[in-house]
């Protein structure tokens, strides 16, 4: 879901509605980090100026996310600003569009902002965007004294926005290549693949601890008969709202995914057999109710097993499969 940020535009007395870094946004890795502390560095030593900032928009307030480590620099880290006050970098998202300030003591628009009080006169700006068009923030110079930023210097900072927005791009990318990587393509979830790697994860782990996991393979009782009655456009709306709607209900430290088909994977890192099971009846009433208003007798079945010193991650689920089949074979009786 996109978020927006109400920025006040000074140079119109106006404020405008920004969308900014939504949370399905990757975020800035160490190396893309180092790349931007390199710039930030390069321009504050450029201009000689105080200070040289990343500021990254939220929702009421812009933050310094990077800034140059020159010693005259007077900023923090993570120090914020609200919006609405008319700040410079307020103007800069909000129109999307590079600002520029030799003086604002002299200047008719920001001459009597809260910058002259605190003398930073000077200020050169440009926004940084996401490709989708969402604002990341701005990279920006301040300084005070008054400053000239003539062709050459603003040639440099175009291109280290460009290249800026370059690794934002690449981020997108790979992040978009490790979902298609991990995640099904229907549904939303992990894939079989993902869950492979999970598995062998948590029985390393359990083999190395003694802690105990458990998976719970789960179907969908009678899911052929679905697709046969409503066709496999339902079929599809079924899988993708049980998945939606099943993985809501789990624990922040569960694992859920879809194994192929109908069938689901559960792993509760830390959890024994009775664990997964009272997880499991905690939910899934609500989860049926929820289910039946598409199709009406829902039902799923699911089998449990819990790590027991196994060989192999695959006898763990190999045994909540033989439990899943029991589940079903009782449920055929009655």
């Amino acid at each position: 879901m996109s978020k927006k940020a109400k920025v006040f535009i000074k140079e119109t007395g106006k404020s405008e509605q920004v969308y900014f870094t939504d949370d399905n946004k990757p975020k800035i890795d160490k190396s893309v980090m180092d790349k931007w502390q390199i710039i930030t560095n390069i321009l504050a030593k450029l201009m000689d100026a105080r200070a040289s900032l990343i500021n990254r928009l939220d929702t009421e307030f812009l933050e310094i996310f990077m800034m140059s480590q020159n010693e005259k620099n007077p900023y923090k880290v993570g120090l914020c600003d609200p919006v609405g006050q008319g700040a410079y970098c307020e103007m800069v998202v909000g129109k999307k569009q590079k600002l520029e300030v030799s003086n604002a003591i002299k200047d008719p628009v920001w001459h009597d902002s809260l910058y002259v009080d605190f003398n930073f006169i000077s200020y050169y700006g440009v926004p940084v965007v996401w490709p989708d068009g969402e604002v990341f923030g701005t990279l920006c110079v301040i300084d005070d004294k008054e400053n000239h930023f003539n062709e050459e210097f603003q040639s440099i900072f175009r291109e280290f926005k460009l290249s800026m927005e370059k690794d934002l791009e690449i981020l997108m990318k790979n992040a978009e290549l490790t979902k298609a990587a991990e995640f099904d393509a229907l549904t939303g979830v992990y894939n079989r693949r993902k869950l492979d790697a999970i598995l062998e994860a948590e029985f390393l782990r359990s083999k190395r601890t003694k802690h105990v996991y458990s998976t719970v393979i789960m179907d969908l009782d009678g899911f052929k008969q679905i697709n046969d009655l409503y066709g496999h456009q339902m079929g599809d709306k079924v899988l993708m709202t049980f998945a939606k709607s099943f993985i809501k209900r789990i624990r922040k430290t569960d694992f859920f995914g879809r194994l192929g088909g109908d069938e689901f994977l559960l792993i509760c890192p830390d959890t024994d057999v009775q664990g997964a099971l009272n997880l499991i009846n905690s939910f899934s009433a609500d989860l049926k109710a929820n289910m039946t208003k598409l199709i009406k007798g829902f039902d799923f079945s699911y089998g449990i097993a819990s790590f027991q010193d196994d060989q192999k991650f695959e006898h763990v689920l190999r045994r909540a499969d033989e439990a899943l089949y029991d589940m079903k074979k009782i449920k055929k009786t009655i």
